[in-house]
C-alpha cells in the first residue's frame, strides 16, 4: 500500500486553551487576547484588541480589516466596530507564505442611558450602570414622591409606557419620567381665580397662568400661597405638592376704578415706567405691555382694549378688563464658537410659518464648516419656514485664503468653490482664462513657477497667493487709410490711419521704401504724419508696429507719383 504524505508541512501548535493542526507558520489570530479559530464569530464589547502571531522564525505578517488594502502588522491594533480579519504571513527569507482563515468579530457598542426627572418623584434604573451593551435588558422604575403621581414618562419612550418600564437597549437614550400634583384654589371677597391651562394634574415645574376676576364693583388685591404677587396675570412654577393658591377680592372705594389684566395664553402683563396696580383714580392714565413665555408670541388685546400695538394706554375713566392673546410658536436656539450667527428677523419667538433666514459668519482665520443640530446638511446661508423650533450650532474651522492677481498680460483667474478663505483641507481649483489675444504662460504660487493649466486640484493647508502670468501673441493691427494707393497727380500726401494692440506697443516706425524714415506719433490709436514729398514715379510707404512681446505686423502702401502736364498756347509766328 503506498503512502500518501501531504504536499504542506503542518504543525501542532497550542494556543491558550486549544490545540491547532494547520499549516507551519499559518497566522494565529488573537482577539483580547483568546485565540480565533474563524470558525465562529468573535463577540466585544465596545471594542475589541487584535493580535497576529506566526510560527515562522523572523517572519512578516501582512492584514486586512473587510476589505481594506493590507497592512503590514507592526504590533496589536483595536477596531472599533464589527470585522472580518483576514491575515497572511511570510518566512523571513520569503519563499514561504500561508493565510489565516477569517477571523468575524462583532463589536458591541456600549449604550448610554439617561435617566432623570426635574423633581417630584425619583427614578431607578436596574441594573444601574453607566453604560450598557447592545442588547441588555434594562428596567426603569418611577417612585412618585408624597403629594405626587406618576404622569408618564419623555423623550425616548414607547407611548402608553408605565410607571416600571422595562426595554431591551439598543441605542443611546434620554428619558425623563413625568410626576405631577393638584393646585387648589380659595378666594376671599367677591371674585375667582383661574389657572390656565386649566386640568386636573400639573407637572412639576410646569409654568402656570394665574389669574384674578373681580366681580363688579370689586379689585383684585394679591394672591398667596403657592405664590404672593399683587400682579394678575402672574406665573406660577409648580414645585410644591398639592399647594392652595388664594386670592382676595376688595371692595372699589368711591372714586376709584378697578384694571383687570387677563392673559389668553402664556404670558403675562406688565405696567410701563410705574408699578402694577389693580385700582385706581378714575381718570387715571396707565401704559401696558404685553410680555409672552418662551415659546409663546403676542397676539393683540382684547376686552376694553384692541390692536395689536405693544405697548398701549390706556385712560381709566371707568373699570376695565383687558385682555392680552398669546399663542404658541417656535424659538431658535443657537450655538457657535470662532463665529456668528445673524438671524432674519430676529424675534424670541415665530409664529408658526414666518421665513426665518440664519448665516453663519466666521471669525477671522476660521471659516464655516457646517451646520449641527436641527440644520445638519444645510447650506450657508440656509432659508426656511418655521414649523418647529431649531437648536443647531455653526461649526467653524481654520481658514486660508487664496490671493491671486494676474502679474503680466491680460486675462482672469478662476477660483473654485467661490470666496477668498476657505476651510482647511478643501479642495480648491484654480483656473486661469487668457484674455483676447494672449495665451497662458505660467502660474507663480507662493514663489514657485507652475506651468499647468488649470492647477491640479489640491487641498488647501496655507495661505496662497497665486499669480497668474499671460503671453501676448496677437500682432498689432495697422490700417493705413491715406493715401489709399495708386497713381495720384498731388506732390505732398499724408501718412494717416489706425493703430491698436491688445498689449502694450513698443515702436511704431515708418518706412519710405525699406529706408526706416523715424518714429511714427501715435495719438489715441490714430496716426497722422503731413506734409511727405513723393517721388517722381512709384512711392512705397509701410507702418511697422511691435508690441512688448515682439508681435510685429506691417502695413504698406504704393503710390505712384505722375506729375500733371499743362498746355501753355502760345500766338503763332506771323509768315
Amino acid at each position: 500500500m503506498a503512502t500518501v504524505k501531504p504536499t504542506t508541512e503542518l504543525e501542532t501548535l497550542t494556543l491558550g486553551d486549544e490545540s491547532r493542526l494547520a499549516p507551519v507558520g499559518m497566522p494565529a489570530v488573537f482577539v483580547d487576547g483568546n485565540y480565533a479559530s474563524g470558525e465562529a464569530e468573535v463577540v466585544s464589547p465596545d471594542f475589541a484588541t487584535v493580535n497576529i502571531t506566526s510560527s515562522f522564525e523572523d517572519g512578516i505578517i501582512f492584514y486586512q480589516v473587510n476589505d481594506s488594502a493590507q497592512q503590514l502588522f507592526l504590533g496589536s491594533f483595536e477596531v472599533d466596530k464589527s470585522a472580518t480579519i483576514k491575515a497572511v504571513a511570510y518566512s523571513a527569507d520569503s519563499t514561504k507564505s500561508v493565510e489565516s482563515d477569517p477571523v468575524k468579530i462583532k463589536v458591541l457598542p456600549k449604550l448610554k442611558l439617561t435617566a432623570t426627572t426635574s423633581g417630584g418623584g425619583t427614578v431607578s434604573v436596574s441594573p444601574d450602570k453607566p453604560a450598557f451593551l447592545q442588547g441588555t435588558g434594562v428596567t426603569l422604575q418611577a417612585t412618585p414622591e408624597d403629594g405626587w403621581v406618576f404622569l408618564g414618562w419623555e423623550g425616548d419612550v414607547e407611548d402608553q409606557a408605565q410607571s416600571t418600564y422595562s426595554f431591551s437597549i439598543d441605542r443611546d437614550r434620554d428619558i425623563r419620567a413625568i410626576f405631577g400634583t393638584k393646585i387648589k384654589v380659595n378666594t376671599v371677597g367677591s371674585g375667582k381665580i383661574e389657572l390656565s391651562p386649566q386640568k386636573e394634574f400639573y407637572a412639576h415645574g410646569e409654568k402656570v397662568v394665574i389669574q384674578a376676576r373681580p366681580n363688579e364693583g370689586y379689585y383684585f388685591v394679591t394672591f398667596s400661597g403657592a405664590k404672593t404677587s399683587t400682579t394678575s396675570p402672574d406665573i406660577l412654577e409648580v414645585t410644591m405638592p398639592n399647594a392652595t393658591l388664594g386670592g382676595f377680592f376688595l371692595a372699589l372705594p368711591g372714586g376709584k376704578v378697578s384694571l383687570t389684566t387677563i392673559a389668553d395664553g402664556m404670558g403675562r402683563i406688565e405696567f410701563v415706567d410705574a408699578a402694577p396696580v389693580n385700582v385706581l383714580n378714575e381718570g387715571a392714565t396707565v401704559k401696558l405691555k404685553a410680555v409672552a413665555e418662551p415659546g409663546y408670541f403676542f397676539t393683540g388685546w382684547s376686552g376694553d382694549a384692541a390692536g395689536a400695538d405693544n405697548p398701549i394706554s390706556l385712560t381709566m375713566d371707568s373699570s376695565k378688563t383687558v385682555t392680552a392673546g398669546f399663542s404658541s410658536g417656535f424659538t431658535v436656539t443657537l450655538k457657535s464658537q470662532d463665529g456668528s450667527i445673524t438671524v432674519e428677523p430676529m424675534l424670541d419667538t415665530y409664529p408658526p410659518g414666518t421665513e426665518v433666514t440664519l448665516t453663519a459668519v466666521s471669525d477671522e482665520g476660521k471659516a464655516f464648516a457646517g451646520w449641527s443640530g436641527d440644520l445638519e446638511g444645510k447650506p450657508n446661508p440656509v432659508t426656511l419656514t418655521m414649523d418647529q423650533s431649531l437648536n443647531a450650532e455653526a461649526l467653524f474651522g481654520s481658514a486660508f485664503k487664496v490671493i491671486s492677481a494676474v502679474k503680466a498680460g491680460k486675462g482672469t483667474i478662476q477660483i473654485g468653490p467661490e470666496g477668498n478663505s476657505f476651510l482647511e483641507g478643501t479642495t480648491i481649483l484654480v483656473n486661469a482664462l487668457p484674455g483676447a489675444g494672449f495665451e497662458f504662460k505660467e502660474w507663480d504660487v507662493n514663489g514657485e513657477k507652475v506651468p499647468t493649466n488649470p492647477i491640479p486640484p489640491f487641498a488647501i493647508e496655507k495661505n496662497l497667493t497665486v499669480d497668474a502670468y499671460f503671453k501676448d501673441v496677437q500682432k498689432p493691427k495697422v490700417t493705413i487709410l491715406e493715401p489709399i494707393g495708386g497713381v495720384t497727380g498731388n506732390e505732398n500726401i499724408s501718412l494717416r490711419g489706425l493703430l491698436s494692440d491688445n498689449g502694450t506697443l513698443e515702436s511704431v516706425n515708418w518706412l519710405r521704401g525699406k529706408e526706416n524714415a523715424g518714429v511714427l506719433e501715435v495719438v489715441e490709436d490714430k496716426f497722422n504724419l503731413k506734409g511727405i514729398v513723393l517721388e517722381k514715379g512709384e512711392n512705397s510707404y509701410s507702418v511697422v508696429a511691435k508690441d512688448t512681446e515682439g508681435n510685429v505686423s506691417t502695413e504698406t502702401v504704393n503710390v505712384t507719383w505722375e506729375p500733371l502736364r499743362t498746355l501753355q498756347l502760345v500766338d503763332a509766328p506771323e509768315k
